[in-house]
C-alpha cells in the first residue's frame, strides 16, 4: 500500500512539472501520514488516512496567505479593480531591477468565477531546485531561499507556482540566455495557493531562466510541511528538532576517496539544507547507493521521516571507518556554548595550505592542515569558515616521543552560518595536546572582491580579458579562502603552496619568498609554487596572488638589519607608472627602519597594483596590495593630488609593517593601535620623502577637521569600543578609528615630546614583537618615560569615551579663566549614553598670547577632567590669548566676542600674525561654534574678510569646504544668491593670483592651492573661471587639446556643465570606456556624474551596474558622485531606494562602504519630508549590517541641517545683505 501511495504521489508530480518546491508545505500533508504508516505499519487507520490526505491534496481548500511583496520597486499609484483585485503601477524609465521589496497584496481571480482550475499551467518546467533553509528553533520560525532553474517550453510572460502559508520576502527573475533581469510584479491567489509572477516581456520558447525567491514561515503551524517537534532526552532536557515530512530528492556528489564529510553538512540552529541534483525523473523508488557512500555516485532518493536515522546521533561510517555527514543532528546545545568569539582552548601553531584557483571557471579548490595546541580536554573544535564547501574533515593527534600519530573519531562536523563557524564534535573527549586538523574544501572566485577572488583587466595588444586570482582578508575574510582560526590574536606560521597555470606568464606571489617551483605538478600545464615558512602572523595578513604581472625592483640597504629586495608589481601595461611608487617606498621604508630602530622583519617587500580592489590598499605582510589609483602615478595624467595620495597610501601601509603586523591589536576593539598609528606615522614618512610638501600642516584638513565634526554628534562612538560579530568589526574601520586615533596620537606626541614618543614606541614594538597588544601596553611604556603626568589617565579620557570638549575662555582684569564642556553640533541634543568620565577630558592646553614673539614656543597648562576650571594669569599688556597652538590638541576653543573681533582685525592687518595651523584652526572653530549656535554667525563670517590676502593652501581648503556646505544648506532660500555672490568676490583675487598656467617646476603646495581656488570659483559661478573651463573642455573634446593633469578635474567637471549636448556627454562616456589609466578614469567618472540632466544621470546610474564599464569597486563611488550633482541628487536617492536589495546582493549587508553611502547621498537633505523619506527607507529595510552607525549619523545629520536653517539662516542672510559683505 505504501509503495502504491508513493507511486501515486510520484505520478501527480510528473503531471505537474511546473510545481515548485515551495509546494512542499502543501504536499507534506500527504507524506506526513505515509511517515506515520512507515513507522507503525500495523496501524491500518494510518493507511486509510493516506487515502484521505491524497484526496484532499487534489482538491485543495482555501487558505490564508501572508502578503506577497510587490516585486516592482517604487509604487506610485494603487487602484482597485471591479473584480476586487488590486494593481500597482510603477514609475521607472531605466534598467531592470531584480529585487522585490514592497508589501502590497495582489489577489487574483479566474476570468470565469464559475470554473475553478486547480492545475498549474504547463508552459514552464522546473529543471533544478537549489534550496537553503534556516530553521530558528528558539522562535519556531524558518527562513529560506530557493533558486529554481526553469525551462520555458512555450513562449510566455508569466510563471505560476504553488505557495502556502509562506511570507514571500523577495523575488528575482533572471533570463540566463541573455543574462538580463526582468521586471516582475507578483500576486497571490489564496483560493488556489498560486503565486503568480508576471514578467514585463515574453520569454521565448526553450529559454532557460532562474527564479530566486526568499521566504519565511512558521514551524509551529501544525504537523505538516516544515514543522518543529520535541522530545525528552535521557537527561530530562527538552530537545526541539525541525522535521521535514516530505518526499525530498537528494543527490550527493561524493569525493573519489569517500571522504569523511560530504558537502551536505548542516548546522545546528542555523541549518542550511542544500538540495542539489533534484530532478524528479531520477526517482525510481529505491536507493541506488548505500548510506555510507559505497556503490554508485548518487544517493538518488531519501525519505526524511520523524524519529528516523535523519536525526541519529551515531553517524554512518564509510569503508575507511571515518564518519560521514550522511546524517545530521539538527538540534544541539552547541550554539549555547558559543558566541561570536572562538573558544580559548584551541590555538593554531602552523598552517600548511594548498590552493588551486581555476581562473577560467573562477573557482578554487584547497586543503589545509592546521597544527594546533589544545590546552584542555574537550569534545569539540571550532574554527571559521564562510562561503566554502567543505568536503572532508580529519582530526589527528600528533605523535609524542614513541607514541604514534592517531586519527580521532569525529561524530559530526557542521557549519553554523550565523557565526561563520565550522564545528567538529568528537565521539569522545580528547586530551590536551598537539593535533593536526586536515580540511578539504572548494569555493568560488567570482562575484566578489573580498576573500579569495578573481580580478580582470584588458590586454590592449590582444583585446582579450586577462584574469588573475588575488586576496583581501581584513578584517574577517580569510575564512572565505580557507578554514582557519580567524581572530587576530591567534597568530601562527604558514607554509603556502599555490597551483597555477604553467604558461602565459602566470606566477604565484605570497608573503614569503619562493622556496620551490615544480612544473607539471600536479598535472601537465600546471605548476606548484611553494613558499618559505612564514613568520608568526594573524590570518588577515596572509596573502596570495596568481597573476601575469611584471615588476621593477630595488635593493634596500637599511640602517638596521639585512638587505632585502623591494619590488612593485603591476600589469605589463602599467610598468611605466610604478617608478614613483618604487622610489617613494624606498625612501620611506628606510626611514621607518631608522625611526623605529627595528629591522624590517621579512626577507622581501613586494607591492602589487590590483585592478579590482575594495579598499585603497591592504598591508598584507611582505606583499602589500593596492588599488591602482593608490600606487600608480603617471606625470602626464596624474595630478599633484594624485601624487600625494600615492605617497600617503604607501607611507600608511609601510607603517603597518611595524604597527599592526609586527605588533597586532589583541582584538578588533583596539583597532586604533593599528590604524590610528599608521594614519599618523604616514605623515612622518611622507615628510621624510618630500619635505617641501608641507604635509604636516595638511593633517588638520585631511584628518582632524572631518572627525571633529563627526565626533560632535550623538552617533559617534569611542575609539576603544566593544565589538563582537563581523558586521560590528568591519563597521569600526571608520573615521573615528583612523582620524581620531591619529589626532589623539598627534596630541600625545606633542605633550610627551617627540623624542620620548619615539623612544616609547620603540620599546613597545620591541617588547611585543610577533604578538598582540592592548592600549595599556603602549601607555605603560610611555608612563615609564614621563614623570609629569599620567599618560594613561590623559589618553583614557580621549579613547574610552566618545565626543570632544570645547574650552571656553572668559577674562577679567588679571586672569583668563578656562572652563570645559562637551561640544555637540546640536547643543540641545539629548545624550542617553553614559560615559565613564562623565564627558570630561584631561586636556593638554597650549596657548600663545598677543605679547609673544612670532615663532615663540607655546605655553602649556593641564586641564584635568576633575577640575571645574583652570586659571591663567594674564601676561602684561596682553590683549588676547590664542589656545590650541597649531590646532594640535583634540578640542575646540571659544572666546569672548571682543577677542574674536581682535583675531579678525589682526588677520586683516597681517596674515602672519598666526601660523598656518592657527589661522586654519580659528576659521574651523568659529564656524563649528556658529553652527552649534555657541557663537553668533556674523563673527564667524567676519573672519573670512581676511582671506583676500591669504596665499596658503591649508586655510583656503578649510574655508572652501565650509562655504560649499553653507551654500548647499541655503539652496532653497533667497540667501543662496547672496552667498554665491559673496564667495565669487572673496575668491576673485586668489583666482587672478593662481591663474590657469601650471609651471613645470611648480611648488607642490601652490599646485594644490590652484586646484582648490579654481574649483571653488567655478563651483560658485565665477564667470571668467567658468568661461575658461568651458573653452578648455571643448578644445579637449573636439580638438584633442592637452589639459594639464592639475586642471583636468576642474575643466572636465565644469566644462561638461557649460551647455554641452547629450551627444557630447556620450563622447566623454566613450573616452571613459576606452581609458586604462585609473586616475584619469576617476576624473572622467566625476565629470560624467556632473552633467546637469536628471534623465542622463538616471541613465548613468543604470550603466553603473555594467561591470564592463564600471568596476564593482567603483559603483558606490559613482552613485555618490551623481548625488553630489544637484541635478543628480534625486536620481541617486531614488536609484538607491529602488535598488537596495540588489545593492545588498552585490556588495553584502556587511560591506561598510555600502552603509556609509547613505549619509553621503543624503547629506544635503534639509527638510522634515526628506527626513521622513529616510526613516521610511530604514523601516522598509531594517537590517543595517555594517551600516548601523552610518544610519544613525545620516538621520542625525539631516536633523542638524533642519535645525541649522531654523537657527542660522536668518542671521546669515542678514550678514550677507550688509554693504560690507
Amino acid at each position: 500500500m505504501v509503495n502504491q501511495l508513493l507511486q501515486q504521489s510520484k505520478d501527480w508530480i510528473l503531471k505537474n512539472k511546473a510545481a515548485t518546491f515551495l509546494s512542499v508545505a502543501l504536499f507534506a500533508m500527504v507524506i506526513t501520514t505515509i511517515a506515520l504508516a512507515v513507522s507503525n505499519n500495523s496501524n491500518a487507520s494510518d493507511l486509510e488516512e493516506c487515502h484521505a490526505e491524497i484526496d484532499a491534496f487534489y482538491a485543495t481548500s482555501t487558505s490564508t496567505q501572508t502578503p506577497v511583496p510587490d516585486t516592482t520597486i517604487q509604487v506610485t499609484s494603487s487602484t482597485g479593480t471591479d473584480d476586487g483585485t488590486t494593481t500597482t503601477t510603477v514609475s521607472m524609465d531605466t534598467s531592470p531591477l531584480p529585487e522585490v521589496t514592497t508589501t502590497t497584496i495582489l489577489p487574483t481571480t479566474t476570468s470565469d468565477p464559475t470554473v475553478v482550475n486547480y492545475r498549474l499551467p504547463d508552459e514552464n518546467i522546473p529543471l533544478h531546485y537549489d534550496l537553503i533553509l534556516h530553521p530558528d528553533l528558539l522562535h519556531d520560525t524558518f527562513e529560506g531561499t530557493v533558486t529554481i532553474t526553469i525551462q520555458h517550453v512555450r513562449a510566455n510572460e508569466q510563471v505560476v507556482l504553488h505557495s502556502h502559508l509562506l511570507d514571500i520576502q523577495q523575488i528575482k527573475f533572471k533570463c540566463l540566455n541573455d543574462s538580463t533581469y526582468v521586471y516582475i510584479n507578483s500576486h497571490y491567489d489564496d483560493k488556489l495557493d498560486f503565486l503568480k509572477i508576471n514578467l514585463n516581456k515574453v520569454i521565448p520558447q526553450d529559454y532557460i531562466s532562474e527564479l530566486t525567491i526568499s521566504f519565511s514561515g512558521k514551524l509551529d503551524a501544525g504537523i505538516v510541511g516544515f514543522y518543529s517537534s520535541s522530545y525528552t532526552d535521557d537527561s530530562g532536557s527538552n530537545v526541539v528538532s525541525p522535521h521535514v515530512t516530505a518526499l525530498v530528492m537528494v543527490g550527493r556528489n561524493l569525493s573519489s576517496n569517500a571522504g569523511s564529510h560530504s558537502d551536505l553538512t548542516a548546522a545546528t540552529d542555523d541549518t542550511h539544507l542544500f538540495i542539489n541534483h533534484n530532478n524528479i525523473d531520477q526517482y525510481d523508488g529505491e536507493n541506488t547507493t548505500s548510506d555510507n557512500g559505497t556503490g554508485g555516485q548518487y544517493n538518488r532518493s531519501t525519505i526524511f521521516l520523524p524519529n528516523s536515522v535523519f536525526y541519529s546521533v551515531t553517524p554512518a561510517v564509510n569503508g575507511s571507518g571515518r564518519p560521514m555527514n550522511r546524517v545530521f543532528k539538527m538540534g544541539t546545545q552547541m550554539v549555547e556554548k558559543l558566541g561570536f568569539r572562538l573558544p580559548r582552548h584551541v590555538s593554531p601553531v602552523h598552517y600548511e595550505l594548498w590552493l588551486h584557483p581555476d581562473l577560467q571557471r573562477e573557482t578554487f579548490t584547497g586543503r589545509v592542515g592546521i597544527e594546533m595546541n589544545v590546552s584542555e580536554s574537550t569534545n569539540y573544535i571550532v574554527l571559521h569558515t564562510k562561503k566554502l564547501a567543505i568536503t572532508e574533515t580529519v582530526l589527528r593527534e600528533l605523535g609524542v616521543d614513541e607514541r604514534p600519530e592517531r586519527e580521532i573519531n569525529i561524530s559530526r562536523a557542521y557549519e553554523m552560518p550565523e557565526h561563520e563557524y565550522w564545528v567538529i564534535e568528537t565521539q569522545a573527549e580528547i586530551a590536551a595536546g598537539a593535533y593536526r586538523l586536515n580540511v578539504q574544501f572548494n569555493g568560488n572566485l567570482a562575484d566578489r572582491i573580498i576573500g579569495f577572488y578573481s580580478s580582470k583587466y584588458l590586454d590592449k595588444t590582444t583585446n582579450q580579458t586577462r584574469k588573475i586570482a588575488t586576496s583581501k582578508f581584513e578584517p574577517t575574510f580569510a575564512r572565505q579562502a580557507f578554514p582557519c582560526f580567524d581572530e587576530p590574536h591567534l597568530k601562527a606560521e604558514y607554509t603556502i603552496h599555490m597551483i597555477h597555470p604553467s604558461g602565459d606568464g602566470y606566477e604565484a606571489l605570497s608573503n614569503m619568498n619562493i622556496s620551490e617551483t615544480v612544473a607539471n605538478e600536479p598535472e601537465a600545464g600546471l605548476t606548484t609554487t611553494t613558499f618559505e615558512r612564514s613568520v608568526k602572523m594573524s590570518t588577515y595578513l596572509v596573502v596570495f596572488i596568481v597573476s601575469d604581472f611584471l615588476y621593477k625592483e630595488v635593493l634596500i640597504v637599511p640602517e638596521h638589519g639585512n638587505t632585502f629586495p623591494l619590488r612593485v608589481y603591476a600589469t605589463r601595461f602599467q610598468q611605466n607608472n610604478i617608478e614613483f611608487a618604487l622610489a617613494t617606498a624606498r625612501t620611506i621604508i628606510q626611514y621607518y627602519v631608522k625611526y623605529f630602530g627595528i629591522p624590517y622583519p621579512l626577507p622581501k617587500l613586494d607591492m602589487a597594483a590590483i585592478p579590482d580592489f575594495v579598499s585603497g590598499a591592504m598591508e598584507t605582510w611582505g606583499l602589500v596590495t593596492y588599488r591602482e589609483t593608490s600606487i600608480l602615478y603617471n606625470n602626464e595624467t596624474s595630478s599633484t593630488a594624485n601624487k600625494q595620495r600615492v605617497a600617503g597610501v604607501i607611507a600608511h601601509e609601510l607603517a603597518h609593517m611595524w604597527f599592526g603586523n609586527l605588533v597586532t591589536m589583541q582584538w578588533w576593539n583596539e583597532l586604533w593601535l593599528n590604524e590610528g598609528f599608521a594614519s599618523y606615522i604616514e605623515y612622518k614618512g611622507m615628510h621624510e620623502a618630500y619635505p617641501d610638501w608641507g604635509i604636516e600642516e595638511q593633517f588638520i584638513i585631511d584628518d582632524l577637521h572631518g572627525v571633529l565634526n563627526l565626533d560632535a554628534t550623538l552617533g559617534s562612538h569611542p575609539i576603544v569600543m566593544s565589538v563582537e560579530n563581523p558586521n560590528q568589526i568591519t563597521e569600526i574601520f571608520d573615521t573615528i578609528t583612523y582620524s581620531k586615533g591619529a589626532s589623539v596620537i598627534r596630541m600625545l606626541e606633542d605633550f610627551v615630546t617627540p623624542p620620548i614618543f619615539q623612544q616609547g614606541v620603540t620599546r613597545y614594538l620591541n617588547k611585543l614583537a610577533f604578538s598582540n597588544s592592548v592600549s595599556e601596553d603602549l601607555m605603560r611604556e610611555l608612563d615609564e618615560l614621563v614623570d609629569t603626568v599620567s599618560v594613561s589617565t590623559v589618553m583614557d579620557t580621549f579613547t574610552k569615551q566618545k565626543g570632544l570638549p570645547v574650552v571656553t575662555v572668559t577674562q577679567n582684569t588679571q586672569q583668563y579663566v578656562l572652563r570645559q564642556q562637551r561640544f555637540l553640533a546640536d547643543k540641545d541634543a539629548n545624550e542617553t549614553e553614559e560615559s565613564p568620565f562623565e564627558y570630561r577630558w584631561y586636556i593638554p592646553v597650549t596657548y600663545v598670547a598677543s605679547t609673544d614673539q612670532s615663532g615663540a614656543e607655546p605655553h602649556r597648562v593641564w586641564f584635568p577632567n576633575d577640575r571645574s576650571e583652570v586659571v591663567i594669569d594674564k601676561p602684561a599688556d596682553s590683549t588676547w590669548i590664542k589656545l590650541n597652538y597649531r590646532q594640535i590638541g583634540y578640542y575646540r576653543v571659544n572666546y569672548p566676542v571682543e577677542m574674536w573681533q581682535q583675531f579678525g582685525e589682526a588677520l586683516v592687518r597681517s596674515v602672519d600674525t598666526f601660523t598656518i595651523g592657527d589661522r586654519t584652526g580659528l576659521l574651523n572653530d568659529a564656524f563649528a561654534l556658529a553652527d552649534a549656535t555657541q557663537l553668533a554667525y556674523n563673527h564667524a563670517l567676519d573672519l573670512t574678510r581676511y582671506l583676500s590676502k591669504e596665499t596658503e593652501y591649508v586655510p583656503w581648503s578649510a574655508i572652501a569646504s565650509k562655504l560649499k556646505t553653507i551654500r548647499n544648506l541655503l539652496y532653497n532660500f533667497n540667501s543662496y544668491d547672496d552667498i554665491t555672490s559673496y564667495t565669487r568676490t572673496l575668491v576673485n583675487e586668489a583666482v587672478k593670483s593662481v591663474g590657469w598656467d601650471v609651471p613645470e617646476d611648480g611648488e607642490h603646495m601652490k599646485n594644490l592651492l590652484r586646484t582648490t581656488i579654481l574649483d571653488l570659483a567655478c563651483s560658485f559661478g565665477h564667470e571668467e573661471c567658468l568661461k575658461e573651463a568651458s573653452q578648455r573642455f571643448l578644445g579637449w573634446l573636439n580638438n584633442g587639446d592637452i589639459i594639464h593633469p592639475d586642471l583636468r578635474s576642474v575643466v572636465y567637471t565644469y566644462g561638461i556643465q557649460s551647455g554641452v549636448s547629450v551627444a557630447d556627454w556620450d563622447k566623454v562616456l566613450e573616452r571613459f570606456r576606452q581609458e586604462n589609466d585609473a586616475n584619469e578614469k576617476t576624473k572622467l567618472m566625476v565629470a560624467l556624474a556632473s552633467y546637469p540632466s536628471q534623465r542622463t544621470m538616471r541613465r548613468f546610474l543604470d550603466m553603473s551596474w555594467d561591470t564592463a564599464l564600471i568596476r564593482t569597486q567603483d559603483q558606490l563611488s559613482c552613485i555618490q558622485y551623481v548625488a553630489a550633482n544637484r541635478d543628480g541628487e534625486q536620481a541617486a536617492w531614488e536609484h538607491v531606494r529602488e535598488n537596495w536589495p540588489r545593492l545588498v546582493e552585490r556588495f553584502g549587508i556587511g560591506e561598510r562602504n555600502l552603509g556609509r553611502m547613505i549619509p553621503s547621498i543624503t547629506g544635503r537633505f534639509t527638510t522634515p519630508a526628506r527626513l521622513t523619506e529616510l526613516e521610511d527607507f530604514f523601516a522598509r529595510y531594517p537590517e543595517a549590517g555594517a551600516g548601523a552607525t552610518a544610519r544613525r549619523q545620516a538621520l542625525e545629520n539631516i536633523q542638524n541641517n533642519i535645525s541649522w536653517l531654523e537657527r542660522n539662516e536668518a542671521n546669515v542672510a542678514k550678514w550677507l545683505k550688509e554693504p560690507s559683505a
